[in-house]
């Protein structure tokens, strides 16, 4: 495992197949056991919990849904991908819901560029009796496919309110 920090993760103990997928994303809590010294640094970790994390490509047509969905902390960029942590309301375990990320536009300026972002979520006519909180993340790659970008805007409909988070790019 390599974590989003630089760290080569050794795991102590062996990883259960069924959950664990080689070039899946987790959110991975552990226990540091120590560090070892060598050309990359390798932690030994007692993994505690590994949630996946649902990788979604940058889409330019506006034509997803866009129900109401809560960002729990501001996106942040890490491992060279742009990250959520979001609530949303089912109420049918059995229906898939969509998070999407919209390309709305991409402003150029004299000392570099903004593009602006919409995070999306469909519901698929849920309910939303029930909350769950899940993680996202998507490509920064393919995210700043322009030259020039230094900051990502992005547009959340939480609840009956939209929400703009800036994030500064680091180039």
């Amino acid at each position: 495992m390599h974590s989003d920090s630089g760290y080569d993760l050794n795991p102590s103990s062996s990883l259960d197949a069924t959950i664990y997928e080689a070039g899946q994303r987790f959110r991975v809590t552990y226990i540091e056991m120590g560090t070892t010294k060598t050309l990359t640094d390798t932690k030994l970790i007692d993994v505690v919990d590994m949630l996946p994390v649902k990788i979604f490509k940058t889409l330019k047509s506006e034509s997803q849904s866009n129900d109401p969905v809560w960002l729990v902390s501001n996106p942040w960029i890490s491992g060279g991908f742009l990250n959520f942590e979001f609530s949303f309301g089912y109420q049918n375990s059995d229906k898939k819901h969509g998070i999407y990320l919209v390309k709305d536009s991409l402003v150029q300026g004299a000392k570099g560029g903004k593009i602006y972002l919409s995070f999306r979520h469909d519901a698929n006519k849920d309910g939303s009796s029930v909350m769950a909180t899940a993680f996202a993340s998507s490509s920064l790659i393919l995210i700043t496919d322009y030259q020039d970008i230094d900051s990502l805007i992005i547009n959340v409909k939480e609840g009956i309110q939209n929400k703009r988070y800036s994030l500064g790019l680091d180039k």
